[in-house]
């Protein structure tokens, strides 16, 4: 069953440097389907937002994509900020605003039993 994640950064060059990150991690590559678009969201209007829609398949676990944007984040020379959108079936969302690598980890975990 595949899960839509939206990974919302603040800035475009943040954005830019997660999808080419994302697009060389093999588990994303293979089972997962990454695209960019900018925001559709009201809230952001005026606002410089990416949004990558990540379609995770089984093959690309929680944890494999929470320790893709942990070494990511790392690699940066400040964390950047980073929203998670769980898009369900029925269009219901769910946003996790995670600060520390495991708040992501464990929320992403959580997202993954649904």
């Amino acid at each position: 069953m595949a899960v839509q994640l939206q990974l919302t950064c603040a800035s475009t060059a943040d954005g830019e440097s997660l999808f080419r990150w994302l697009s060389d991690e093999p588990g994303a590559r293979s089972d997962g389907r990454l695209s960019r678009a900018p925001s559709t969201d009201p809230d952001e209007m005026g606002t410089l937002v990416d949004v990558l829609t990540l379609i995770v398949g089984s093959g690309f676990s929680a944890a494999q994509l929470a320790l893709a944007i942990r070494q990511w984040r790392e690699s940066r020379p400040r964390p950047p900020e980073l929203v998670i959108t769980h898009v369900d079936a029925d269009g219901g969302t769910t946003k996790i605003e995670a600060s520390t690598p495991e708040a992501l980890e464990t929320a992403l975990r959580e997202l993954e039993q649904r």
